[in-house]
């Protein structure tokens, strides 16, 4: 979140935490990213639903092992609406959670 104050009228991002002329801290902020597993079987969707970093490996439920890939496709998209059992990335900036969307 921005430290300078902002000024009346002055427009906030989408994700609603600073004035819309200033870039996130984290370039990978409210984007949707695809993972997939190691054994090439999953591809799941992701979406960082926060201001934060993110790992370049997860597990997914099914316990398979994942890497984030297609940077270059990685989409800013903070208003998405993930429908249930999307994966999302929670918690603070340095502690990432990933949680399954509740349905």
């Amino acid at each position: 979140m921005s430290n300078r104050r902002r000024l009346p009228r002055e427009p906030l991002c989408p994700c609603g935490q600073h004035p819309a002329t200033e870039p996130h801290p984290y370039p990978e902020a409210f984007k949707l990213m695809a993972y997939r597993s190691d054994d090439g079987t999953e591809t799941r969707q992701v979406w960082n639903a926060r201001n934060g970093v993110t790992p370049f490996v997860i597990t997914f439920p099914s316990g398979r092992r994942a890497t984030h890939v297609n940077w270059a496709g990685d989409r800013y998209a903070p208003l998405h609406q993930p429908a249930p059992g999307d994966l999302v990335f929670t918690g603070g900036p340095d502690t990432p959670q990933l949680t399954e969307w509740p349905g």
